[in-house]
C-alpha cells in the first residue's frame, strides 16, 4: 500500500516545500512499518500512515492555497468559461427565436446562461492552466483545494434560480405559442430536476462534493498537463471541452449500464473525478521539459 501510495503522490505536481513534507510522512511511514513486529502492527502502522499522508496532503493544499494568484487564475478561469457559454447561447439563440418570440429567447438564454457557465466550469479550469500559462505556476494543491470548495458553492448559488426561472419562462413561452391563457408551473420539474427530490438528499449532497472532486482532478490534470506540453493552439479551447464532455457522457453510459437513478447518477462525478485524477498521475509519472505542440515559425 505504501509503494503505490507514494507511485500516486510522485505523480501529482505538488511544490517543492509540499513534496519534502510528503517524503518525510513516506519515510517515517516506511520506518513505522519496519519496526512492526506482528500483523497487528503492520496494520496500526498502516492506518497511522494513510491517516499522515492524508494530513500532509490537507495541510499543504492549506498552505499552497495562499501562494495562489486569485486574480490571474480566477480571471482565466472565467474567460475559458463565458467564451464557450457565448458560443453556446448564439447556436441557441436561432431555434429558439424561431421557435418563441425574440423577446422570451432572450429570456430563455439569459436564464439558462448561468448553468452553461457551470458546465463549463470543469473544462474552463484545465484550459486555466494548461493553455499559454507560462508566465504563472499555479500551486496544484492550493488550486484544486479552491476549486473543490468554490465550484460546489458556485452551483448551490447560481443553479436554484436560474433553473427555477428558466423553468417558468420556458413554460410561459410554451403557452404562449400552444394558446393557453394560463401557464404551467415549472417550479415542481426544475427543482426535482436540479436537486433530485425524488432520490432524497443523499444524491444531491454525493453530487455536489463529487462535482467539487471532479474541479479538484480538473486542476490537477491541467497542472500536470501543463509540465508535459505547452498548449498554444486556438483549437485547444475547442478540443478540451469536447474531451471533457465525451468523457463524461461515456462514464454516465457505463454508469447506467450497472446502475440508474439518482444516486448513480451522483456516483458517477466520483468515478469521473477518479479517472481526471489517475490520467493526471499518469502524466505527472513522465517528467521531461515542457514540448512545444506548434514551433514558432522562424522567418
Amino acid at each position: 500500500m505504501r509503494r503505490i501510495v507514494t507511485w500516486l503522490l510522485d505523480g501529482l505536481p505538488f511544490d517543492p516545500r509540499s513534496r519534502r513534507a510528503l517524503d518525510e510522512t513516506l519515510l517515517d511511514w516506511a520506518h513505522e512499518e519496519a519496526g512492526g513486529r506482528s500483523v497487528a502492527a503492520k496494520g496500526l502502522a498502516l492506518c497511522g500512515g494513510l491517516l499522515a499522508i492524508v494530513r500532509a496532503i490537507a495541510g499543504s493544499a492549506l498552505k499552497e492555497s495562499s501562494d495562489v494568484p486569485i486574480g490571474w487564475f480566477s480571471a482565466r478561469v472565467v474567460r475559458h468559461a463565458v467564451l464557450p457559454t457565448a458560443v453556446a447561447a448564439v447556436v441557441l439563440a436561432w431555434p429558439l427565436a424561431s421557435a418563441f418570440s425574440y423577446y422570451r429567447a432572450a429570456q430563455l438564454i439569459a436564464t439558462f446562461a448561468p448553468t452553461l457557465v457551470v458546465m463549463f466550469a470543469p473544462p474552463a479550469l484545465v484550459l486555466a492552466l494548461a493553455w499559454r500559462a507560462d508566465a504563472r505556476r499555479v500551486p496544484a494543491a492550493g488550486a484544486a483545494l479552491a476549486a473543490s470548495c468554490l465550484v460546489p458553492l458556485m452551483t448551490v448559488v447560481i443553479l436554484p434560480p436560474a433553473t427555477w426561472a428558466f423553468g417558468e419562462i420556458y413554460m410561459r413561452a410554451l403557452a404562449e405559442a400552444i394558446g393557453v391563457d394560463r401557464p404551467l408551473s415549472a417550479e415542481a420539474m426544475a427543482w426535482r430536476r436540479l436537486l433530485g427530490i425524488a432520490g432524497g438528499p443523499i444524491p444531491v449532497i454525493v453530487w455536489l462534493v463529487g462535482s467539487g472532486a471532479s474541479a479538484g482532478a480538473c486542476v490537477w490534470f491541467g497542472a500536470a498537463l501543463s509540465a508535459r506540453v505547452r498548449l498554444r493552439s486556438v483549437l485547444w479551447l475547442v478540443a478540451v471541452p469536447i474531451v471533457y464532455f465525451a468523457m463524461s457522457g461515456v462514464v454516465s453510459v457505463l454508469i447506467r449500464l450497472v446502475a440508474s437513478g439518482p444516486l448513480a447518477d451522483a456516483v458517477g462525478t466520483w468515478v469521473f473525478a477518479s479517472l481526471v485524477l489517475a490520467l493526471a498521475v499518469v502524466i505527472g509519472h513522465r517528467p521531461s521539459p515542457p514540448l512545444e505542440l506548434e514551433p514558432e515559425r522562424r522567418v
